[in-house]
């Protein structure tokens, strides 16, 4: 008896002799997807096909008429053993006929495949099979068409960037306008649950694109892998027509600054990128090492500089996260750093788990009892800190500094582990009330979690400045214009204000250490700008607008929160919530530390001739530094700093994108005519007068009710927001210090928005605490829109 060279792939039998686009598409069929009909000819009859048996013809003619339908069409594709494999596709190497009809049709469709087999390319891609080149065998796939209503193709990972997220490209009618006839099709990308593109004016319902979706999700689970899906639409149902592996997209590094917008923001010079990527860094692979076990990651390749932005490697941290059975973006997430309301994601259990298990359990049951730690190890690093300071650093030789600087490391290394897991543990901690808080019919934004809690004013410079400006307004007439009139040295020597004084020489002294940003060493702090301090004591004026107070507890019903595990999350919140405040106090006063060791080696470099200034220290990366004071001079240091700082200034102004792909910078773009968009940070829309703050010595620019624009913020920024009507940042998450002092004052807040210093003063903007928008509006353009909070320019106070 012969064989049969037409096999129904529903029958399985000869698959094994079919290729892998016939393979899939049984493997489709066995799990439930939608599949037209479909045939397949074995690679046997391209064997006699090569071999000229004419025979062939007659027996494939006859097989066919027993299976093919009058009057319908069908698609006749190729079905190669190397075909769709997981390293090569052969994508567009060999023919394919669409709506073949009739016997002699799809013959001719056969026949034009085979010989496509044979042509010069397919050698030339062969050829790249090192180091080896199979024999090409090839199977036809002989399908019948679904009347294409809608047509086109999904991927269940972004196959240039490797991206998890879902894209679909589509057009009405046939699929082959995707290939040929020059249709841009409409394009949607699907991630965190939602559409993060889709087309201004589809052409395909969203209800057929959710199904497309839905196919491409279930296949990439059932199969274990990412995969390419070719579908069509009749205009209800959906059905998959081809699959494959996606190739090449494994390769595919992937850098974002969402993270680095909280943890490093704005431009990073040298010397500061030198010492803090190397111990935060190395923080975060101990930490991924307590959850996943061993691992080769290196702490200098998870974080890389863009135009002196860091970008971290989210290529390195999503695998991480992926052994967890959690998606790459789980970090961002946590941080408030994903789509507004995004849910935190279920952890998918996989077998590869059962490997990391011991080490999981131990990390959860560690960061259950974090709390014990934090308590235990603050109060240590405060003694330990207050050794550094205490010695006389210009008699001490060189090599005693750099002695000194790798054990402030260490103990700054310390303090970093806590900053970087105590504030997560709040996030989640966070993110667990406020589900809780919803189901109860409560909105967390109108749920003051801190109500009562005084301690963590201790750490927030904004609450002390308020109490010493009224101090300062008690004061009689004559004193307060000498004050005003003074510089710090003269305000020392005033007579008649010794408890005033008192008071400010403490503040100084407990918040000396602040500065426009904890993590760059390179910014001057308080301490050494006194005169900037006293100013902002006097000037201090809180932009007093009516406002929805908030519920505490004791506004509750019952005056309690609803069941023990509300309760204990709310706990929870609140105490990592203190400890996040005095954790970052204490980051930051430790890594401040490092700013007076490295001027002083600025200074002698200076006095040796190897810089122009003592501040130049900060445009060496740290080995350089070492090198130059060591006596190496194969580097002109002073024409190397010099030319770094031409550099980044002269790159001050650039929009960078969130995620970059690869390791080569991106070109820069510019930022939108009328519309900025971000993370919706604190609700309220407000319109005002827009006024660019690169520092808090620009503090005597900013009015009451401006719009107040920040590269990013840090504690010591606090001051300018009590003066502000809204706040655009471009850094920052939902819990960046700037969205939280934003909700605390009650003041709409818009973060993470690119290029937001790059606005004009003065100019109009509204913004949309709901959204995450900012409206540029043009010149006479009214302005005036509702919402909880509304402002004129420069309003004294709301409408």
């Amino acid at each position: 008896m012969q064989t049969k060279f037409l096999v129904n792939i529903r029958e399985g039998r000869q698959l094994n002799r079919a290729g892998n686009k016939a393979g899939n598409l049984r493997r489709l069929l066995d799990h439930g997807f939608p599949v037209p009909e479909t045939y397949v000819i074995t690679w046997d009859a391209y064997q006699e096909y090569l071999r000229d048996n004419v025979s062939i013809v007659e027996r494939i003619r006859a097989e066919l008429e027993r299976v093919v339908r009058p009057g319908q069409g069908y698609a006749v594709r190729s079905s190669a053993n190397i075909e769709d494999g997981e390293a090569f596709s052969f994508a567009g190497q060999f023919k394919t006929v669409l709506n073949a009809r009739g016997i002699d049709e799809i013959l001719s469709a056969i026949w034009a495949i085979w010989a496509t087999a044979c042509t010069e390319s397919v050698r030339m891609y062969l050829k790249q099979m090192q180091p080896i080149q199979p024999e090409l065998k090839m199977g036809v796939i002989v399908q019948e068409m679904v009347a294409p209503v809608y047509s086109g193709v999904a991927f269940s990972k972004n196959p240039v960037t490797g991206v998890d997220e879902i894209v679909v490209e589509g057009v009405q009618g046939n699929g082959t306008a995707l290939v040929q006839g020059g249709v841009t099709p409409d394009c949607w990308i699907f991630k965190w649950d939602e559409w993060v593109t889709q087309p201004e004016q589809p052409h395909i319902p969203t209800a057929v694109i959710e199904q497309v979706v839905a196919l491409v999700q279930k296949a990439a689970q059932v199969f274990k892998r990412a995969v390419d899906m070719e579908w069509v639409s009749d205009g209800e149902k959906v059905y998959a027509v081809q699959m494959r592996d996606i190739t090449s997209t494994s390769k595919a590094v992937v850098y974002s600054n969402r993270i680095a917008k909280d943890m490093l923001p704005g431009m990073i010079k040298p010397l500061v990128w030198s010492i803090n990527v190397p111990m935060v860094n190395t923080v975060w692979v101990n930490f991924l090492t307590e959850m996943i076990g061993k691992n080769s990651i290196d702490p200098l390749t998870l974080a890389k500089p863009f135009y002196y932005r860091a970008y971290f490697n989210m290529s390195v941290l999503g695998e991480a996260f992926n052994k967890l059975g959690l998606p790459s973006e789980t970090l961002d997430m946590m941080m408030g750093l994903g789509p507004r309301g995004m849910r935190m994601p279920n952890m998918r259990l996989h077998s590869r788990m059962v490997l990391i298990a011991p080490n999981l359990i131990g990390m959860v049951w560690d960061k259950f009892r974090f709390h014990k730690r934090i308590e235990t190890q603050l109060p240590g690093i405060e003694a330990e800190l207050a050794n550094f300071q205490q010695h006389d650093l210009a008699a001490r030789s060189d090599a005693d500094i750099l002695a000194e600087l790798s054990r402030l490391f260490s103990l700054t290394q310390r303090a970093a582990y806590l900053n970087i897991v105590g504030p997560l543990l709040m996030f989640f901690y966070n993110g667990m009330l406020n589900s809780r808080l919803k189901k109860q019919g409560i909105d967390p934004e109108q749920f003051d979690i801190m109500d009562g809690m005084h301690e963590w004013s201790e750490y927030e410079p904004g609450r002390h400045l308020h109490s010493l400006h009224a101090h300062y307004q008690q004061l009689d007439q004559a004193a307060q214009e000498k004050i005003a009139a003074s510089s710090f040295a003269e305000f020392q020597a005033l007579d008649g204000i010794d408890a005033f004084r008192s008071e400010v020489n403490a503040f100084l002294t407990r918040f000396g250490h602040l500065s426009d940003s904890g993590n760059d060493i390179s910014m001057p702090n308080w301490r050494e700008i006194p005169d900037l301090v006293l100013k902002m004591i006097v000037t201090y004026n809180p932009y007093a607008v009516p406002h929805k107070s908030r519920m505490g507890v004791k506004d509750l019903p019952g005056g309690r929160l609803k069941g023990w595990m509300t309760r204990f999350f709310y706990h929870r919140a609140r105490r990592f919530r203190l400890y996040r405040e005095h954790i970052s106090f204490m980051y930051t006063k430790t890594y401040g530390a490092f700013r007076p060791y490295w001027l002083e080696l600025g200074r002698r470099m200076a006095e040796r001739g190897l810089l122009r200034a003592p501040e130049d220290v900060f445009y060496l990366y740290q080995e350089e530094a070492k090198a130059a004071l060591s006596g190496d001079s194969s580097k002109d240091y002073a024409r190397l700093a010099a030319s770094r700082c031409q550099e980044m200034a002269a790159m001050q102004n650039l929009v960078l994108p969130v995620v970059i792909y690869g390791d080569t910078p991106p070109p820069v773009v510019g930022i939108s005519e009328d519309r900025l968009s971000g993370i919706p940070a604190s609700r309220g829309v407000y319109t005002g007068r827009v006024r660019v703050m690169r520092s808090v010595g620009d503090l005597s620019r900013l009015q009451a009710g401006d719009v107040l624009v920040v590269p990013y913020s840090d504690v010591g920024w606090t001051p300018l927001f009590a003066q502000a009507g809204g706040v655009i940042a471009e850094s920052g998450g939902l819990l960046s210090h700037s969205s939280i002092i934003a909700r605390e004052y009650r003041i709409p807040a818009v973060v993470s928005v690119a290029g937001a210093t790059l606005l004009k003063d003065n100019t109009l903007v509204t913004i949309d605490g709901y959204k995450g928008e900012v409206l540029i509006h043009k010149d006479g353009e009214e302005h005036g829109r509702t919402g909880d909070r509304i402002g004129s320019e420069r309003a004294a106070q709301a409408v």
